[in-house]
């Protein structure tokens, strides 16, 4: 075969038609090794494209002549790679000295504010059955749905690929695997190759736009039942083994491993492992924190067991949902939160049409950044414009103007306060966010002494609408300007002149 050429990152597909007269996701096996210009080995496996066509998937990740070889049932074929050296963002990775916060291999630091849980199915796909719209005009709505997070400078996006979202027919929906015509169940063993290619289209789409997109794998529903595996393990492994095969390559991919009922720390541990295992990239992998009393803490797991970043599921009040996610920020790595809101009887949540409905969306997210976790709109806003969007537009442009991957929760700075007041902190700036409304608000916090700058913003505008200084003795009181709703602060530390400089 001739040289191939490409671009760092860029996606290389190798392509081969092969004969099989039984179920091609089973009984054909290709392998490929691809050896970079420094001698390192990455391992891709093949996968069955439909029409008899198998495919190899690859992106350098090193400029230079990489040499390769694939192993079909009963050839090698080989050849080389010329990889180019062109700016590219690489993998998104935990950063070394700030564990709790994202960078790519480009070194660009990564605030993720995100959609919330998408299922694949056709946008409008009614519960009944049919498909409400043809497959090109469901492509079209992603691609609109993409360009509308970008215009509101959403970076994160989050698939929910199992069969059936909670509480639908398997029957109704868009499903990874192929479905028993008679019975409407998956047949695991085979997929369905319109599901992958959809994906694919998705996430390539997704990656020019410069958004990640996390995978979620699995639905517990499919997985166990009263607490016992629906889905056999080797049925797991093969949509595992697919999965990466089609999905690797994608530099802005991440993979997220969902709590189940049964034996949930085993099971994400398995799941972890036989990823890190196969995975020729390091992708980012989340999986929650097992619940109290489970057999075996995450953190205490082997290293390959072990998930990259944490998940976690908020159904509280802001109060207690500070307080998980100031405990998940002990366990350094990155925080994903899949969904948040507000429950609380004087406030009813879960109705875009209650007035107060995008106002806690927005609190949470504003807690979330304060508390250092990567917040997500609640899964029932598919495709839709909301004030959502308006929020993490205001949210992007705020943390802008901070050095944010430097701030930790610091809410016992806040000594005192007439309104809920949540805070993030570096050595040299804060970040105060404020929950109430009205007028003569007052915030005292412990602050180390000096002059500060304080900046009143917005969040529901997007604006600052004032600006203060002070002093610190050791304590800092701050007079909060008129507000309705909410109010964050932005405070930097004034430093005065070396005390022994020379005078001019």
């Amino acid at each position: 075969m001739p040289d191939i050429s490409a671009e760092k990152w860029q996606r290389v597909e190798l392509f081969y038609r092969l004969e099989c007269s039984g179920n091609p996701f089973e009984d054909v096996s290709l392998e490929a090794r691809f050896t970079s210009p420094s001698g390192r080995v990455i391992q891709v496996e093949g996968f069955y494209a439909g029409e008899d066509v198998w495919k190899i998937r690859f992106a350098p990740d090193e400029p230079g002549e990489w040499q390769w070889d694939v192993r079909l049932p009963d050839s090698v074929d080989s050849g080389v790679l010329i990889c180019s050296d062109a700016p590219s963002k690489g993998l998104l990775r935990a950063d070394s000295e700030y564990p709790q916060r994202l960078r790519f291999d480009s070194g660009e630091w990564f605030l993720p504010l995100g959609s919330g849980t998408e299922p694949l199915e056709p946008p409008g796909l009614p519960i009944s059955g049919e498909p409400s719209v043809d497959a090109a005009a469901a492509l079209q709505a992603w691609l609109d749905y993409l360009d509308l997070l970008v215009e509101h400078r959403a970076n994160k996006l989050r698939i929910w690929l199992p069969p059936v979202p909670a509480g639908m027919p398997i029957q109704a929906v868009y499903s990874p695997w192929q479905l028993d015509p008679d019975t409407g169940s998956a047949l695991f063993s085979r997929f369905d190759l319109s599901f992958w290619d959809r994906l694919d289209r998705i996430l390539a789409a997704a990656a020019q736009r410069d958004i990640v997109v996390e995978l979620v794998l699995f639905d517990p529903s499919q997985v166990c039942v009263d607490e016992s595996p629906t889905l056999p393990i080797q049925y797991e492994e093969l949509y595992l083994r697919y999965l990466l095969a089609r999905t690797a390559s994608f530099w802005n991919v991440c993979y997220s491993i969902v709590g189940s009922p049964c034996g949930a720390s085993r099971w994400i541990e398995r799941c972890t492992a036989f990823l890190r295992s196969k995975a020729p990239y390091p992708h980012i992998i989340s999986a929650p924190m097992p619940p109290p009393g489970a057999s075996v803490p995450l953190e205490e797991a082997e290293p390959a067991a072990q998930p990259d970043a944490v998940q976690c599921h908020l159904d509280m009040l802001p109060e207690a949902g500070v307080e998980v996610l100031s405990s998940l920020w002990s366990a350094a790595k990155p925080i994903f939160v899949d969904e948040a809101r507000w429950v609380d009887a004087d406030r009813p949540h879960g109705d875009p049409a209650n007035p107060s409905f995008y106002a806690q969306e927005r609190f949470w997210f504003w807690i979330c950044f304060v508390c250092g976790a990567a917040p997500s709109r609640v899964p029932w806003q598919t495709f839709s414009e909301t004030p959502t969007l308006d929020w993490i537009f205001n949210l992007a442009e705020f943390a802008d103007g901070l050095s944010w991957w430097t701030l930790a929760p610091a809410h016992e700075v806040v000594a005192q306060a007439t309104c809920r007041a949540y805070c993030a902190a570096s050595a040299t700036e804060m970040v105060v966010y404020c929950i109430g409304s009205g007028s003569g608000h007052k915030v005292v916090l412990r602050a180390d002494p000096g002059n500060y700058q304080i900046e009143f913003y917005d969040p529901a505008v997007g604006e600052v609408i004032s600006g203060a200084s002070g002093y610190s003795d050791g304590r800092l009181p701050l007079e909060l300007p008129e507000f309705d709703e909410d109010l964050a602060l932005r405070i930097r530390r004034v430093m005065p002149p070396h005390s022994d400089a020379p005078a001019e």
